[in-house]
């Protein structure tokens, strides 16, 4: 399998992928594109997107290489300009703040639908790739596909206030049943602050009742944002500048921007919100350097 760099596209890529590849994309993910997946800083894989939703997509990771790596090639050469390998078999959920460049490619619905009945009737085409190789593509898809942002497993949840309601309890209550202070329960009550996995447990023992049920999963509309291809050049850049995870600075504009974003009602300018505070921060990372 070809090696991939987030700063530098592939030489064997023909020149439109190459360009794509150094492009920041301005559209959101649309099924049937072959998009580089990236996390941290790195690139990770390319893939066809078969299905998106608002939260994440599916999609069926793509190998580049030539006859002495990859041996079997459900791409023509001519598409990327390289022989190239769809692994229909390792069709996988991933979060939509994976995707990074969208190279410009499209797949049909018939193309998809094709591959999908290759992978059920465990048909391979044009011929079975070795187990070693499939074996190497379906264990890095199913490292991506258990990366979460938000993570309530490291502490990146909201208090969810609507199910805490509907138990009968108000905040007050909530802080004597915890025993967290109530300033601490004023912010986590107006999401201004997330859950850490101290306070999650004192509320589990004040509710007798687990953290899955009062913490909330649903991405709110800073996070959905963010999760935005169009945002994840910033990001990274971001992360660089501060020397950060792209997790930590993904939680650091998230923080930010949480209490402003709830009181903006029209969509482009929390776009724009968004894009100015990355920008400050980035700024700012770089006068302290």
């Amino acid at each position: 399998m070809y090696p991939l760099q987030l700063e530098a596209p592939p030489e064997v890529l023909d020149a439109r992928a190459r360009s794509a590849w150094l492009t920041e994309p301005t559209t959101s993910p649309q099924k049937g594109e072959v998009w580089l997946l990236s996390w941290d800083g790195r690139a990770r894989a390319l893939a066809v997107l078969t299905s998106v939703t608002a939260e994440y997509v599916r999609a069926m990771p793509i190998t580049l290489g030539d006859p002495e790596t990859v041996t079997t090639s459900n791409l023509d050469s001519s598409i990327l300009g390289a022989p190239a390998t769809v692994w229909f078999q390792v069709e996988t959920g991933l979060g939509r703040f994976l995707l990074h460049k969208n190279l410009g490619l499209r797949f049909s619905d018939a193309q998809i639908l094709d591959l999908r009945r290759a992978a059920y009737d465990g048909v391979a085409r044009p011929a079975h790739p070795d187990a070693d190789s499939l074996m190497e593509v379906a264990t890095l898809f199913q490292e991506l596909c258990f990366i979460e942002w938000p993570s309530v497993d490291k502490s990146e949840a909201h208090l969810n206030v609507d199910e805490i309601k509907a138990l009968g309890v108000s905040a007050r209550e909530l802080a004597g049943l915890s025993g967290l202070a109530v300033a601490d329960i004023f912010h986590l009550w107006s999401q201004d602050m997330y859950v850490t996995a101290d306070q999650a447990k004192k509320i589990e023992e004040g509710l007798h009742l687990p953290a899955d049920s009062f913490l909330l999963h649903t991405p709110d509309d800073v996070t959905a944002r963010l999760s935005e291809p169009i945002l994840k050049d910033s990001i990274v850049r971001l992360a660089q500048a501060r020397s950060e995870s792209e997790r930590d600075v993904r939680n650091l504009v998230r923080q930010d921007l949480a209490l402003a974003a709830r009181t903006e009602s029209v969509t482009s300018k929390r776009i724009s919100a968004l894009e100015d505070t990355i920008a400050r921060l980035i700024a700012e990372a770089h006068e302290t350097d």
